[in-house]
């Protein structure tokens, strides 16, 4: 007999940061460790454990989130 329904771990994290990002609005990604949100392309993006990231639509969401923008990250 199958166990009971669980949600997957993507459902999971994004309920406890509180809200979804659908995926065309995920423009910009912070760390649960840090303070600072990239460019998904930049580097120091690249290095955020999957589990880690916290995705914003625009810079001013992730500002009022108590994040700023990462210095080695061009364009943003």
């Amino acid at each position: 007999a199958a166990g009971p329904a669980t949600a997957s771990p993507d459902a999971t994290r994004s309920a406890a940061l509180g809200v979804a990002t659908p995926l065309e609005q995920q423009k910009y990604v912070g760390s649960k460790n840090s303070n600072k949100y990239h460019l998904p392309w930049c580097s120091g993006a690249q290095r955020i454990a999957e589990a880690n990231k916290v995705w914003f639509s625009s810079k001013e969401e992730a500002e009022a989130a108590g994040y700023v923008p990462a210095g080695n990250c061009k364009g943003i």
